[in-house]
């Protein structure tokens, strides 16, 4: 069943990491590594301000939307947009505050941050609810439209009208705007005909709180290095480390996020419906999933590194980039499972505020660490502090999150795909293919194909089951 909800998900699941991956081949080569930097930078902002104050929402509207569809579904849809509206005020005041008192003024591009961070926010609390229908098509549509369009937009700005970074941003911008118009009547019509009860106000802001105060920490994890990098060695630099994140973290991202959107809503109405055991039915087959995929995307991006780097970047900025791939992968990768494996435990209990003692400790590492050690060591002092921090991130997590619901983790699935994966690596070395792209994707073919195949026969997250009944469904008459 997760394996079939996935499935449904994969239009907003390539398509906007292909996208990205346009976008940064286009922009590589069309804007300067100043002109990077400060998109990537003020991308960093806006992710900041979303986190901090938004991240939230869509978590609460999924975990809330449950039984009575009709009622409950206008109760939630209502809450979480007066929960923005209150976001939405404290992070106007706190960026207006900011920009006041003088931060950002040397990159004054920063002032589209606050912007990007409402709409990407408000949109992301209509794909929520779509995501809790189990609305699929209209979800694909709303995020597979708003990413084409924002693309498009920034590279019709930028080539056409020579607007820089800022017209990379405006475009994203764009795309959210249509985003949000292609879904907000409908949201607003139920949202204006509920009162929601008080104790639903309650018990929403509650759940909400400690995930708002854990989002506070990490950003801080996942922010904190590129502003001390541009403090310290300059807006060139921080586009060489943003770039090497944005070509892996964003796909080893999607993998995990991808099976948790498809696995969340079903594991949390089992959990409803049911009871515990049958919604950790749910979460291994999901977790089985998300490491059959997650671990050859490491491994083969892990032995394609160049080859990435060399087709997907501009001249300028290959070789600093290239050293950090193979480092940020695996901090992707222990993200990755801290969030998205560990983490579930803790919404899953409706133990939300443990979220602050799992981060904490983390970001406080890599705050330290990133300070101390980026002025002497540059960006491996920064790449070096983001490990770290991730190590503590996946065991903190770990303990903490099993100790409040306990997850039936397929450690074997996790283990025959690493070493699956593992085969794969040595042979895509031993091929030594041309940094081309005809290179590139022979390599990600012949990987491909070579995992599959090792994946059928070690039956990685019972493969063979889901091709079965793929050939049977084929079968049947229409």
């Amino acid at each position: 069943m997760i394996g079939g909800q996935v499935i449904r998900y994969l239009p907003s699941t390539i398509i906007p990491p292909l996208s990205t991956f346009i976008a940064i081949y286009i922009y590589t080569r069309l804007l300067t590594p100043t002109e990077v930097g400060t998109y990537t930078f003020t991308l960093t902002i806006t992710f900041l301000w979303q986190s901090v104050f938004f991240s939230w929402l869509p978590i609460a509207v999924v975990r809330f939307y449950t039984g009575d569809y009709a009622r409950s579904g206008e109760d939630v849809v209502t809450v979480a947009h007066r929960g923005f509206g209150l976001a939405a005020i404290a992070a106007t005041v706190v960026f207006l505050t900011a920009k006041y008192l003088g931060f950002f003024e040397d990159i004054w591009v920063t002032w589209l941050a606050l912007p990007l961070a409402l709409s990407r926010s408000l949109l992301n609390v209509q794909l929520s609810w779509l995501q809790a229908q189990f609305k699929i098509g209209r979800y694909n549509l709303l995020e597979v439209g708003q990413t084409i369009c924002g693309i498009v937009s920034g590279i019709i700005l930028v080539e056409f009208y020579d607007l820089g970074a800022e017209g990379a941003l405006i475009g994203i911008l764009i795309g959210y705007i249509v985003g949000l118009a292609g879904n907000l009547l409908n949201i607003f019509r139920v949202a204006i005909k509920s009162v929601p009860s008080a104790s639903l106000l309650r018990e929403f802001f509650a759940y909400g709180l400690p995930l708002s105060l854990g989002s506070i920490l990490a950003s801080a994890l996942a922010s904190v290095d590129r502003v001390v990098i541009t403090k310290y060695l300059g807006l060139s630099e921080v586009a060489a480390y943003s770039l090497a994140f944005g070509l892996v973290d964003r796909p080893i991202t999607l993998i995990f996020s991808s099976v948790s959107i498809a696995m969340f809503p079903v594991a949390m109405h089992a959990l409803e419906s049911q009871g515990p055991a049958v919604a950790r039915g749910y979460l291994r087959q999901g977790l089985g999933l998300a490491f059959a995929l997650a671990i050859p995307a490491c491994f083969g991006i892990a032995a394609l590194d160049k080859n990435v780097v060399w087709v997907l970047l501009g001249e300028n900025f290959r070789e600093e980039t290239w050293p950090l791939i193979v480092w940020v992968t695996i901090c992707s990768f222990l993200a990755g499972v801290s969030y998205h494996t560990f983490g579930q435990s803790f919404h899953f209990s409706r133990q939300t505020w443990k979220v602050l003692f799992t981060i904490g400790p983390a970001a406080a590492i890599n705050i330290v660490a990133c300070i101390i050690f980026v002025p002497s060591f540059g960006l491996q002092g920064a790449i070096g502090a983001n490990l770290v921090s991730m190590v503590v991130l996946v065991i903190v997590s770990g303990i903490l999150g099993q100790r409040s619901f306990r997850l039936d983790i397929p450690y074997v699935d996790a283990l025959k795909a690493a070493v699956a994966s593992a085969l794969m690596y040595l042979i895509l070395k031993l091929l030594q293919l041309p940094l081309t792209a005809w290179g590139l994707v022979t390599g990600i073919v012949v990987g491909g194909l070579l995992y599959g195949l090792l994946a059928l026969a070690l039956n990685i997250a019972q493969a063979r089951q889901m091709l079965d009944a793929k050939l049977i469904s084929g079968r049947r008459p229409s």
